[in-house]
């Protein structure tokens, strides 16, 4: 299995201050995980959602924050 979230390009869009990279070349949409995963690795995606959550994660991420959900899987042959 594979498990991620990563920061959304409407992160710097929006100003969220909760932290992430500030160049969008490092951000993360679903068509990009879909293509990286699913079309390159072959992996089985099981979710995968761009939200607006809130982090608590520490001084440096806390606050409203646009993230990319990941869980997908390799297929067992």
């Amino acid at each position: 299995y594979l498990v991620l979230e990563g920061f959304h390009p409407d992160q710097i869009r929006n100003n969220h201050p909760s932290g992430g990279p500030k160049s969008i070349d490092m951000l993360f949409t679903p068509a990009m995980l879909r293509e990286d995963f699913e079309a390159g690795a072959g992996l089985t995606i099981e979710s995968l959602n761009a939200v607006e959550t809130t982090l608590a994660e520490g001084p440096f991420h806390r606050g409203p924050a646009s993230v990319t959900q990941l869980i997908a899987h390799k297929p067992v042959d």
